[in-house]
C-alpha cells in the first residue's frame, strides 16, 4: 500500500492503476538485480534463460504483476544476496535497505535476512578476515530486520496492539501457527491433499505448497549427493546452503502458519522457497560435468516441467482475471 500510495502521489493515477504500476516497477527491480545476480556467479547466457524460465512459468508468477505483495518482497530479497556478497559500506548500506523493504512487505522476511550470516559462517577465510566478515555479516542482517520492527512499532502507535495484524488473521480467516504438524506426515505427502477439483484455488494451494516442499528436499538430497562426488572445489556451496536453509524454512514458518487454514493462500507464499531452491539448485547444477544423455535428460524434464507450469498458471490467470480466489 505505501509503495502504491507514492506511486500514486509521483503520477496522480488512481489508486488501482497506482498499485499495478507499483508492482510492475517492483517486478522489473526484481527481474534486473536477478540478471545481475546470475552475472556476478558467472552463469551462461543460456543458464541465465534458463533459471529465469523455471522462475518465471510458476504457476504463481503472475501475481509479481498483479498488485500483490509478491515483486516488491522479492525486489527486497534478491537485493538483499546481491548486495551482501558486495564488500565496500555502501554496498553493505544497499543490502539493509533492501533487507527492510523486505521484511517490512511480510513479516515472514525475518527468514531470509540469515542469508549473509550463514554465508559468512561457511566461507573458508582467515580467522581475522572472517571475524571481520561475520561481523560485516551481522550487521546486515540485523539493519533488515529494521522493517519488520517498524512495522509492529506502527501497529502498536496507530493501531493499538503491536500484534494487531497476527490477532486479526487468527480472528477473521482462522490463522493460527502449528509448528509441529510436520510431525503428522499425511500433512505432508502430496497424495491426500490432491482434493477434486484440482484446478481451483483452494485445492491448488495444499498440492503446490506439498510439491514445493518435496522439491526442496529433493534439491537437499541432491546436492549432499553430488558433493561426495566432485574433484573439483566447492566454491558456491555456503551459497547453496543459506539459500536451501532459508528455502526451507521459510516455506515450514509459511506452512506453520496456514496449516489451520488448510494452507489457503499458500499457492503465493510458496512462490518465495521456490526461487530460493531454483538459485540454490542453479548453482549446484552449474558445477556438475553434463554429458549427452544427462543433457537429454535434463531437457525431457525440464520440457516436461514448463509445459505443465505453463498449463496451470494459464488457468490461474483466467481464473483471477474473472475474480475468483486463486491464491
Amino acid at each position: 500500500m505505501i509503495a502504491g500510495n507514492i506511486v500514486r502521489a509521483v503520477t496522480g493515477f488512481t489508486p488501482r492503476i497506482s498499485l499495478l504500476l507499483a508492482a510492475a516497477l517492483a517486478a522489473w527491480g526484481f527481474w534486473s538485480t536477478l540478471l545481475l545476480f546470475l552475472q556476478r556467479w558467472k552463469f551462461s547466457p543460456i543458464s541465465q534463460s534458463i533459471v529465469i524460465l523455471a522462475i518465471a512459468v510458476h504457476p504463481a508468477a503472475f501475481f509479481l504483476v498483479a498488485a500483490y505483495s509478491e515483486s516488491l518482497f522479492l525486489l527486497g530479497l534478491i537485493g538483499l544476496i546481491f548486495w551482501s556478497h558486495e564488500k565496500k559500506p555502501t554496498h553493505a548500506v544497499t543490502a539493509i535497505v533492501h533487507g527492510i523493504v523486505m521484511t517490512a512487505t511480510r513479516i515472514f522476511g525475518i527468514v531470509p535476512v540469515i542469508y549473509p550470516v550463514i554465508v559468512s559462517l561457511l566461507q573458508k577465510d582467515s580467522r581475522a578476515a572472517k571475524m571481520k566478515d561475520l561481523l560485516r555479516a551481522a550487521l546486515i542482517s540485523l539493519g533488515a530486520t529494521a522493517g519488520m520492527l517498524a512495522f509492529f512499532a506502527y501497529s502498536s502507535v496507530a493501531l493499538g496492539k503491536w500484534n494487531l495484524y497476527m490477532r486479526a488473521q487468527e480472528k477473521m480467516w482462522g490463522i493460527a501457527p502449528d509448528y509441529f504438524f510436520l510431525f503428522r506426515w499425511s500433512e505432508i505427502f502430496p497424495v491426500p491433499m490432491v482434493r477434486p477439483p484440482l484446478l481451483y484455488g483452494n485445492n491448488l494451494s495444499p498440492f503446490l505448497a506439498t510439491v514445493t516442499f518435496w522439491l526442496l528436499v529433493a534439491g537437499i538430497v541432491l546436492d549432499i549427493l553430488l558433493r561426495y562426488r566432485r574433484t573439483r572445489p566447492d566454491d558456491s556451496r555456503p551459497q547453496r546452503v543459506a539459500l536451501w536453509t532459508c528455502a526451507l524454512v521459510s516455506w515450514y514458518m509459511t506452512a506453520a502458519s496456514l496449516m489451520g487454514s488448510e494452507f489457503r493462500s499458500m499457492l503465493r507464499y510458496a512462490y518465495i522457497p521456490y526461487i530460493l531452491g531454483v538459485l540454490a539448485a542453479a548453482l549446484l547444477l552449474r558445477d556438475v560435468r553434463w554429458n549427452r544423455f544427462r543433457i537429454l535428460i535434463a531437457i525431457v524434464l525440464f520440457a516436461g516441467f514448463v509445459a505443465a507450469s505453463l498449463f496451470v498458471q494459464n488457468y490461474l490467470i483466467r481464473a483471477f482475471t474473472a475474480g475468483l480466489w486463486v491464491a
